[in-house]
């Protein structure tokens, strides 16, 4: 046997091994296969045009549309920020203002330190509504009635006078 035969040989048993060996290997062009050439992609996905199941119709899910849609549940944002994002640091604000009386900086540091201070009740308010609004709604669907668990018409006027105080 010369050496080309030999060749052709362990082609044609290596071809057959290919073909007919039971094994997930495959041959471009020779019948057909099964191919994902990006189930394995080191491609981070960057959103919904970057795969495959946008081009069947579906998109990304938002947090925020998924809360709506939510029935029966209670849904709480918990890595939204609260309020006071920017870390104000009073002291440091009031030794930069342009004055040296003493008088001023100690008026300007109180009224800094209030707003700091609506701020954590605001925080504070936030999750006691979500719980009043959800014990309502649990109370309502067992009791329906005109009974009154919480002020809420008392807070809306509180609140809108609230608003109009700090519009300018």
């Amino acid at each position: 046997m010369t050496k080309k035969e030999l060749t052709e040989f362990i082609k044609s048993k290596l071809q057959e091994i290919a073909t007919s060996g039971g094994t997930a290997a495959f041959s471009v062009g020779t019948g057909p296969q099964y191919a994902t050439p990006l189930a394995f992609s080191k491609k981070k996905i960057k959103g919904v045009k970057d795969t495959i199941y946008a081009s069947l119709g579906f998109k990304d899910a938002t947090p925020d549309k998924l809360a709506k849609k939510q029935k029966g549940v209670e849904y709480k944002h918990l890595w939204k920020s609260k309020l006071n994002e920017e870390n104000f640091n009073v002291n440091s604000y009031v030794d930069n203002l342009d004055t040296q009386d003493a008088e001023i900086k100690q008026h300007v540091t109180t009224k800094m330190k209030e707003f700091e201070e609506i701020e954590i009740k605001l925080n504070e308010l936030i999750p006691l509504l979500q719980n009043a609004k959800q014990k309502s709604v649990n109370f309502y669907k067992e009791n329906p009635s005109m009974e009154n668990l919480y002020g809420t018409e008392l807070a809306v006027d509180y609140l809108n006078d609230l608003i109009k105080l700090f519009k300018n």
